[in-house]
């Protein structure tokens, strides 16, 4: 059942420099320890939201409830990486 959402969430190659800046900036802070847990689990349910488009392939790709994925998600975070921010 999982499958019928990889062709929805894969990333484009033409993707903005911008929203990978942002991933990249998101990456790092992980790196660097710089982010509260709860912070890192909104943004990377809005990294994932944000390749998808829809909570439920969101919240099958990463196994949990979609309530859940809409109820953490780091919104401020998703206007970032959809340029909106």
């Amino acid at each position: 059942m999982r499958t019928q959402y990889f062709d929805s969430w894969r990333i484009s190659a033409a993707q903005p420099q911008h929203s990978n800046d942002v991933r990249q900036q998101f990456a790092a802070s992980i790196l660097h320890g710089q982010l509260p847990n709860a912070q890192i689990l909104g943004r990377y349910y809005a990294l994932v939201y944000a390749q998808t488009s829809s909570y439920e392939a969101s919240a099958q790709l990463l196994n949990t409830n979609w309530r859940t994925i809409k109820a953490n998600m780091d919104m401020a975070f998703l206007a970032q990486l959809k340029g909106t921010a």
